[in-house]
């Protein structure tokens, strides 16, 4: 399962990350993702998107089995399911 940030700040938007291990230094590398990539993969129930309010320091995680208010509401209604 991939697992993804979604983070809300005042000073840069709203913006998507994923950490990715590097095996030479044994360190974590945290990179922009595009919304279309988590899109995909989470309509595929294949993701965990944490999402972080960076000024109250709130969590959120959401997953494919998590409420539909709760997904429009922090993600988009591009990432519910067309049932």
């Amino acid at each position: 399962m991939n697992k993804y940030t979604k983070v809300f700040s005042l000073v840069h938007g709203q913006y998507f990350t994923k950490e990715y291990k590097k095996v030479r230094n044994h360190k974590l590398k945290i990179r922009p993702i595009q919304e279309d990539t988590v899109c995909k993969n989470f309509l595929e129930d294949e993701a965990e998107i944490t999402v972080i309010f960076e000024e109250t320091g709130k969590t959120i995680i959401i997953d494919a089995f998590s409420d539909e208010e709760t997904i429009k509401t922090y993600l988009g209604k591009n990432f519910l399911k067309l049932r």
